[in-house]
């Protein structure tokens, strides 16, 4: 869980400092029209914020799974009920900005946003790893497993 989120983090709050520091604010409005401007950081934001909500194949959709059903397996169905309705919450919320880049227009539309390669290549790799825990998650599983029964 903290190893996804980790990644989920680095790269969503990585993409709003490039995008707010590229566009000049942080307002919400500041994202109207981002697809248009850098398809490849909107793909990106889609991917990191799909995570942080828990859609899968993202990385976030197995450490939310895997968090709920150890609150089950607990006898703490309410607290893994608490945490559901919290990520359909949290799904509003990360749809309203992603409504925003990829449906709204703003006024420097034609104006390219391009992205130093250094951070494009820093934003790629959390990303690939943000996938590839989503996907491949036996191995993660195992290893965590085996580093907790290490501790206990």
């Amino acid at each position: 869980y903290i190893i996804v989120y980790l990644l989920t983090n680095l790269a969503a709050f990585g993409i709003v400092i490039i995008a707010s520091k590229t566009l000049g604010s942080d307002e919400l409005e500041a994202y109207n029209g981002l697809s248009r401007r850098n398809p490849g950081l909107a793909v990106l934001m889609l991917i990191a914020f799909l995570s942080l909500a828990g859609i899968p194949p993202m990385g976030g959709f197995i450490a939310k799974v895997l968090v709920f059903a150890a609150a089950v397996q607990a006898d703490l169905v309410w607290l893994a009920f608490v945490g559901i309705i919290n990520a359909i919450i949290g799904l509003y919320y990360y749809l309203i900005v992603l409504k925003r880049v990829y449906l709204y227009r703003s006024e420097g539309d034609e104006e390219p946003m391009n992205l130093p390669a250094t951070q494009a290549v820093a934003l790629a790799v959390l990303i690939i790893g943000i996938l590839m825990m989503g996907v491949i998650v036996a191995p993660w599983f195992d290893l965590t497993t085996s580093s907790a029964l290490g501790l206990f």
